[in-house]
């Protein structure tokens, strides 16, 4: 993995922690900062920093989601870190699948930012957040 690669992984999930504090920091209301605020901050960091870098976002989103379930069990202490990793590398991997079909990836984009809040709304409908 390139230093680029990397330089940009560790700038997207800074970004998205940070973002994360924000909505916090300014009281948002849990469904609103879970199901609108975190999916449209994240994507657009993600598809940014593709772009940016010049990295298909496909990858950009599949290590961001190793990275993000690799940072939420180093911070959670959570003793089945493994799972949790694998579950954000394949769930932010879905978000951008659609990157993959012959369509312009502002579409893509889009599909990618519906995928994401009906994921963090289900989270939050279940009570899994």
């Amino acid at each position: 993995m390139g230093m680029k690669l990397i330089a940009a992984l560790c700038l997207a999930l800074g970004l998205a922690w940070i973002w994360g504090r924000f909505l916090r920091f300014i009281k948002l209301d849990q469904k609103i900062r879970i199901g609108i605020g975190m999916p449209l901050g994240e994507e657009a960091i993600k598809f940014s920093l593709a772009l940016a870098f010049d990295y298909q976002p496909l990858l950009v989103y599949l290590l961001f989601g190793f990275g993000e379930g690799l940072l939420e069990s180093f911070l959670l202490k959570k003793p089945e870190a493994l799972k949790l990793i694998l579950a954000g590398g394949l769930t932010h991997f879905g978000f951008g699948v659609f990157f993959l079909f012959p369509v312009p990836p502002v579409l893509s984009f889009g599909l990618a930012i519906i995928l994401h809040f009906l994921w963090n709304n289900l989270l939050l409908k279940n009570k899994a957040i």
